[in-house]
């Protein structure tokens, strides 16, 4: 790994002829039993163990930062990958987040998180808006009630906000959203906390004095708040080409946004998503016979980002827990992972694809965000990934402002979407956790070793899909065999007319069943209390083995890439 002690002791030549044993990787291969250790802070029974950073994560959303291969076990064996995961779930359990996060990190050697009780947000309102499943706008106020900062990194500050319970109350009675339960109180970062504050003021109107937010805010300040439209809509319409595709339409602040599917301007990446910007007000007189006068470009203030909805997830389904997701990524050779996004909950991902093709499944190829393209390594992302208070990811349309106006003056230039201008693509940032779809696809910016260590950690990722199988709880194993119960036994194959399968697929289900029996086979010996339970499991997973082998196979080949129609 190159920063442990003894990888340390190789690099500055101290091993002498021979080199010495990562720790990192020694420790790995170490049985969780055997490495798990008494977490301080929690509850007795709570333990945490370091695991390999280098395992695959997925694209995600910018979320709380996590410690790379931590991981907090609860006594029914769930794991957490953050002590904020851990309290969200477990809220009788665990107590106050900011004492037992300092506790516990003081226990890891990471104490370096302080307790900021006079900043200046804190007893500020706090106000997020956000567009949910069916476009109906969502809103939620709070109060800023602590902030956190670590010490060594001066610009890494975290905002707890608590939300009103008859704000919460309300959200929660009209919700539709297959993400998560609202908390009482959230973590969020310095951007949005100063954003959610000079929104709520806007808001209210309550902009001047001593004490506002607005006024007090300067341009070296990161700052990131939702918008919502006035007025949208998006159907299916024909593109000209006998093709069916999805249209969004969006009426805000007196612009009309019209965002299409067509082929991308990027080479090689199938379809992409155009937006056009038409005024609301070019046929209309002000008073005297001139032309009412508006904005030659969309109106956005710096730190405001436009909602055009959401991204993930769209059914129940859509939400799967990591060790569910993993061994279908790897069945489907990795192409599920191109659409995925990590869920707030750190456990579970995102996944819009079908669970018996690996491509797209037909809901979300009905909605326009699915197609947007990723931006070049120079260029400035127009559309932006994050979560809504209920955890669905969305997709936001903007510059984001980072506490530097020459770059954001930059973006703006960049995005150029004018009244009656051109019709322009948009694009966003997968992040560094998407290179090994890059890889695949051969547009990767890694160059030399840089490439041949990622090409090589992109191989042993996969094949670490199926022998992760061996560490899972007999929780985790049980949700993986009711997974292939549903999606491979007959009952559900013939509900679908499916009777055909990708050979490789099929190869790579067969691998994935055979480990997950051999694993079960292994809690059989070990689990006295659970006999009836997993003997249910062994005979289930036996009965989706006699399926899957009699399944016929074609040279089915899948789409990799958003040029689905």
């Amino acid at each position: 790994c190159g920063k442990c002690m003894t990888c340390l002791r190789n690099l500055e030549g101290q091993s002498g002829s021979s080199k010495e044993v990562c720790l990192r990787k020694m420790c790995c291969t170490l049985p969780i039993e055997v490495k798990a250790q008494p977490a301080v802070g929690f509850p007795p029974g709570w333990t945490f163990i370091f695991g390999d950073a280098r395992k695959a994560s997925f694209r995600g959303v910018i979320h709380p930062p996590l410690i790379n291969g931590l991981s907090i076990i609860a006594p029914n064996g769930r794991k957490y990958h953050s002590v904020e995961a851990a309290k969200i779930h477990n809220k009788a359990k665990v107590g106050d987040i900011d004492t037992v996060s300092l506790q516990f990190f003081a226990q890891i050697g990471i104490a370096s998180y302080e307790i900021d009780s006079s900043h200046f947000l804190v007893g500020k309102g706090y106000c997020h808006e956000w567009t949910d499943i069916k476009g109906r706008k969502n809103i939620l106020f709070g109060v800023i009630t602590s902030c956190s900062r670590d010490s060594r990194v001066t610009d890494d500050v975290m905002f707890t906000v608590e939300y009103s319970n008859e704000s919460a109350s309300f959200v929660k009675s009209i919700s539709n959203s297959f993400g998560c339960p609202i908390p009482s109180a959230q973590l969020i970062p310095s951007a949005l906390a100063w954003g959610g504050c000079v929104a709520f003021e806007r808001r209210h109107k309550s902009r001047r004095g001593h004490g506002s937010v607005v006024r007090s805010i300067d341009k070296s300040m990161s700052c990131k708040s939702w918008v919502t439209p006035d007025m949208r809509i998006e159907e299916m319409v024909d593109n000209g080409d006998g093709l069916t595709l999805p249209k969004l339409t969006i009426i805000f602040r007196g612009f009309k946004l019209v965002f299409s599917v067509k082929k991308s301007t990027k080479p090689d990446a199938g379809n992409g998503l155009f937006v056009k910007c038409f005024s609301l007000m070019n046929d209309m007189d002000a008073s005297g016979g001139e032309k009412a006068k508006v904005p030659e470009s969309l109106f956005l203030n710096a730190g405001e980002l436009l909602d055009l909805g959401i991204y993930a997830p769209f059914r129940s389904e859509d939400k799967k827990h990591e060790c569910i997701f993993k061994l279908k990524n790897y069945i489907y050779s990795q192409v599920c992972e191109e659409w995925c996004f990590n869920a707030m909950e750190d456990d579970h991902q995102y996944d819009i694809t079908d669970d018996l093709s690996g491509d797209v499944h037909d809901l979300a190829k009905k909605h326009v965000l699915m197609y947007v393209n990723e931006c070049g390594i120079n260029e400035t992302p127009t559309i932006h990934a994050e979560f809504d208070p209920e955890g669905s990811v969305h997709y936001l349309l903007g510059v984001s402002y980072n506490g530097s106006w020459k770059d954001y003056e930059e973006g703006l230039k960049q995005m150029n979407i004018k009244a009656g201008g051109d019709e322009v693509e948009v694009f966003v940032n997968y992040g560094q956790d998407y290179e090994r779809a890059r890889l695949r696809k051969g547009y990767s910016t890694l160059l030399g070793e840089d490439k041949k260590v990622a090409l090589e950690e992109m191989e042993s990722c996969e094949t670490g899909f199926v022998q992760d199988v061996s560490e899972y709880t007999l929780e985790e194993l049980s949700k993986c065999v009711d997974f292939f119960n549903s999606t491979f036994s007959n009952a559900n194959l013939n509900e679908r007319n499916f009777t055909m399968i990708d050979e490789e697929v099929k190869r790579r289900c067969l691998t994935v069943l055979n480990k997950l029996e051999l694993c079960t086979k292994a809690f059989l010996e070990n689990e006295v209390e659970e006999q009836s339970k997993v003997l249910g499991m062994l005979q289930t997973v036996s009965n989706i083995l006699k399926d899957v082998v009699e399944l016929k196979t074609n040279n089915f080949q899948r789409l990799s890439d958003n040029n689905i129609t």
